[in-house]
């Protein structure tokens, strides 16, 4: 079946968001570059953590929250509760970023 496909990466360590509800941080990404139909649906996307150190150290990074054709949200904490919450701070220090696949089903 043929795709439309798209990819791509956000800036390291900029854009992350203090999560209130939780011990961590969440990023908005943004795919509109890929050029996904909104009347193909919700393209499967495929992420990974990108960053200089620690993404072994944190949950979440590869949940997909509230797709859209023009972007989804990803939520990281750090594996263990006990740990002082990830900060803005350090997914600037560490340069955290997703990486990005994204997929429609023409």
């Amino acid at each position: 079946m043929p795709t439309i496909t798209g990819a791509g990466s956000t800036a390291p360590g900029q854009n992350w968001q203090t999560y209130n509800d939780g011990p961590g941080i969440y990023l908005d990404v943004n795919t509109v570059s890929a050029g996904f139909s909104t009347a193909l649906g919700t393209p499967v996307y495929t992420i990974s953590l990108g960053g200089n150190e620690r993404m072994w150290y944190l949950a979440g990074s590869s949940s997909v929250y509230a797709p859209t054709v023009t972007g989804f949200r990803v939520y990281l904490r750090k594996l263990s509760l006990e740990e002082p919450a990830l900060t803005v701070s350090d997914a600037q220090q560490w340069n955290l970023h997703v990486n990005w696949i994204g997929a429609q089903t023409l």
